[in-house]
């Protein structure tokens, strides 16, 4: 029952916290490639669809592959959309990007970033910051009564302790009161361990505020570290990055970061889909090494400055598939969907897995069945509904409007008659790693073949969490609140990764007819 609360809160938020207004046509750049015969056709029958300005159709001179280098994708693509979308917001627009056929999709990988040099002195680094680190938290404890740390003690997780219970200390003293030399001592080896950070925390019950030296620069630090989650660690500036954590955060802070460096993945993955590389073109240098949090998911929405941070993070969408007949027809299907709507079964194809048993697998397979249940409960809409490992068999899905389902690799399955206008996607790890190879039997490229307007995929292995919670993402849709492109950066929780979303971003099959009762509590 909580964490369906919580999703329904989640809803509810994500429905009111999205941009400041909503996406209009003249917001959208649309990038083709001259390149590619038929790149422009569809970008130009998108704009006379949707009423795009023509000035907003953008084309460049790009790869006819599906993938291109790392070097070409910042010189040729990159660098070129950050001006034209800089232009349009000094127009007063909030610019997003469609992709269009023939526009690459997926960009290969960056040079390695770290010398072998500045791994083999990591360990060290962290040696002489676990003894320093033990060391003044050792002295602190003994100035407030604590235990000393014995000798099996991890000093980072030692130290955190100590600093929390010296904040106890500080805030209820005893009596009588320590003398003003040890008090600050006590305050010294607080700030070297904690940074500004327990200032901030132990002035802020205060009545004048706490406006002292130390609150005022944790306040300057944190908002200058307020970015890190999301665009991590560019790469050269560690070192600028570990004195920043420090002021803030003291000696446990830049322990925690290093540590944190230390246990990445050996091997940086960093190829990934253009499209959500693209999402990032305001953000200046960034960790290419894996994915970042997408600042735009409905978890942020109470993150502290996340307003500045969403302002540089673009919405990215793809009108694309195997043919400029494929990539037309989506747009056209969307626009008839919303002239007529959208109606059929939702298919929902869960495994049968438990979250006990079965881990993240059994987490995902559950969200599959709390969809099923928002959907018994709030929606009208008929429901087909397996839960064991087989998969939909032909036929099983007859007049099918949405769908969400796994998992059957890189093997389309012809279970479903799909309505025009529909919408879903399948679960699996390399469903859109090509939109063209003419006998791929991927999800992606058979679901726009057989008729599918909107759909999303993986190019290659991205890992299940990050896909889009189903029981997210499909309410958000079916209530009619969001267009599909807001749907997706809702509920989508990378960026500068491997997903992308293929569909006309404007599209809203339940604008005018709602499918979900959005604002009621969830079951």
């Amino acid at each position: 029952m909580t964490r369906r609360f919580l999703l329904a809160a989640a809803l509810i938020v994500a429905l009111a916290a999205g941009p400041a207004r909503a996406l209009e046509p003249a917001d959208l750049l649309i990038v083709c490639n001259s390149r590619m015969p038929g790149s422009r056709a569809v970008a130009e029958h998108y704009a006379r669809q949707r009423q795009v300005p023509t000035a907003n159709i953008i084309e460049l001179a790009l790869t006819d592959s599906e993938s291109m280098p790392r070097t070409d994708f910042e010189t040729s693509l990159l660098l070129p959309l950050r001006q034209q979308v800089l232009a349009l917001q000094e127009k007063g627009r909030q610019p997003a990007l469609l992709l269009v056929y023939g526009v690459p999709l997926k960009v290969g990988v960056a040079p390695e970033a770290v010398s072998a040099e500045e791994k083999a002195q990591l360990p060290h680094r962290l040696a002489d910051l676990e003894a320093l680190a033990a060391s003044l938290a050792g002295r602190l404890a003994g100035h407030t009564g604590q235990e000393p740390p014995s000798s099996a003690a991890a000093p980072l997780p030692y130290a955190r302790s100590v600093v929390q219970q010296t904040l106890r200390f500080l805030a209820a003293p005893p009596k009588p009161p320590p003398t003003p030399a040890t008090l600050a001592e006590i305050h010294s080896l607080l700030y070297l361990l904690a940074g500004t950070e327990p200032f901030a925390r132990l002035a802020s019950g205060k009545a004048d505020g706490g406006e002292d030296f130390l609150v005022k620069l944790h306040g300057i630090v944190a908002n200058q570290l307020a970015s890190l989650p999301f665009l991590g660690v560019p790469p050269g500036l560690e070192l600028q990055t570990a004195a920043l954590i420090r002021a803030g955060q003291g000696l446990v802070g830049e322990l925690s970061f290093w540590q944190e460096r230390q246990q990445r993945d050996p091997e940086p993955m960093t190829a990934a889909a253009v499209d959500s590389e693209l999402a990032l073109l305001l953000a200046g240098s960034y960790d290419l090494a894996r994915w970042l949090p997408n600042p735009w998911h409905v978890q942020f929405d109470q993150w502290p400055g996340i307003a500045a941070i969403r302002g540089r993070t673009i919405m990215v969408a793809r009108l694309d598939g195997p043919s400029p007949a494929h990539a037309k027809r989506l747009v056209d299907d969307a626009l008839w969907a919303e002239a007529h709507g959208l109606a059929g079964n939702f298919c929902i194809d869960a495994r049968g897995l438990s979250p006990a048993k079965d881990g993240f697998y059994g987490e995902y397979d559950q969200q599959l069945r709390t969809l099923r249940d928002i959907l018994q409960k709030q929606s009208d809409l008929p429901v087909i509904f397996d839960d064991t490992p087989d998969l939909f068999g032909p036929g099983a899905c007859p007049k099918t409007a949405l769908y969400c389902g796994w998992y059957s690799l890189t093997k389309y399955v012809d279970a479903f008659a799909w309505q025009r206008g529909s919408v879903g996607f399948h679960v699996a790890s390399g469903e859109a790693s090509t939109l063209r190879a003419a006998n791929s039997q991927v999800w992606v490229k058979r679901m726009i073949e057989e008729g599918v307007a909107a759909t999303l995929g993986p190019v290659q292995e991205p890992y299940l969490q990050s896909f889009p919670r189903p029981d997210l993402f499909f309410p958000l849709l079916l209530a009619g609140r969001l267009p599909l492109i807001e749907v997706y950066f809702r509920s989508t929780p990378f960026l500068s990764w491997r997903q992308v979303l293929i569909g006309d971003p404007l599209y809203n099959p339940f604008k005018t007819r709602p499918a979900i009762k959005a604002e009621s509590p969830l079951p």
